[in-house]
């Protein structure tokens, strides 16, 4: 028997089934003992680095649970600052709003203001100033009979003027050295103007006397600023000559 199976054994066929059987199982077992064995290699490789991974999520997480409150009082603080800036977005609205509405309320009052001004000079368009006319105590009531004397005889009114041609005449401030100003209403513009034109006679006069228009308060001012600018130019040119 014994003979017989070492026969059959040795049989080529027989034989070369036989090593193919053992190569198949030898090259199964070698495969699946790499496969545990590059398995655990690899398991061993990253061990350390899942380890670093694990600590460095442990560092996260517990940052995170130290930075809550801090993350709170940031969002809050972010929360108040974004409040206060939209007060102060809105204030500043606010005024630039209120900087207009001003501005229109002066400009406003700037343009009553000029027609006031215009209306007060319009109802002045009939009167006279006449400047360094000799007066006492004495002429107060007759200051009509002074202004129709200065156009009949100083200016030569054509026709003559007579008391009758003056609404209203009076005196403006007092009577200082024996003379005074007096302001005079005529009875129309044409009157008051043939006066007016004739002023330059007045030059020369012993007495100094001399006619302007009755400006509003804010018209003098403005003749006398340019008066004072004429005799700083004047003054500047002789200097430079």
């Amino acid at each position: 028997m014994a003979k017989l199976v070492q026969t059959t054994l040795l049989k080529p066929d027989v034989f070369q089934s036989i090593i193919s059987e053992i190569k198949t199982e030898l090259i199964s077992e070698l495969k699946t003992s790499l496969k545990s064995a590059i398995t655990e290699a690899i398991q061993d490789a990253i061990k350390p680095l899942n380890d670093i991974i694990n600590q460095q999520q442990l560092k996260i997480t517990s940052l995170e649970t130290e930075n809550t409150p801090l993350k709170q009082h940031v969002d809050k603080a972010l929360s108040d600052a974004s409040e206060r800036y939209e007060k102060f977005r809105n204030l500043g609205n606010a005024i630039f709003t209120s900087m207009a509405e001003n501005k229109g309320l002066k400009e406003e009052v700037a343009t009553l203001n000029a027609d006031i001004e215009e209306l007060e000079q319009y109802g002045r368009r009939t009167s006279l100033r006449f400047h360094n006319v000799p007066l006492s105590k004495e002429d107060l009531q007759k200051t009509d009979n002074i202004i129709v004397d200065i156009a009949n005889l100083k200016l030569g009114i054509s026709p003559p003027l007579c008391v009758n041609d003056i609404n209203r005449s009076h005196i403006i401030g007092k009577i200082e050295g024996g003379k005074a100003q007096l302001i005079c209403r005529f009875r129309n513009w044409k009157i008051k103007n043939s006066i007016y034109m004739s002023k330059k006679k007045l030059k020369n006069n012993s007495a100094q006397i001399f006619i302007t228009e009755d400006l509003t308060r804010d018209r003098q001012e403005l003749i006398k600023r340019l008066n004072q600018l004429k005799k700083k130019q004047k003054d500047s040119l002789v200097l430079d000559l």
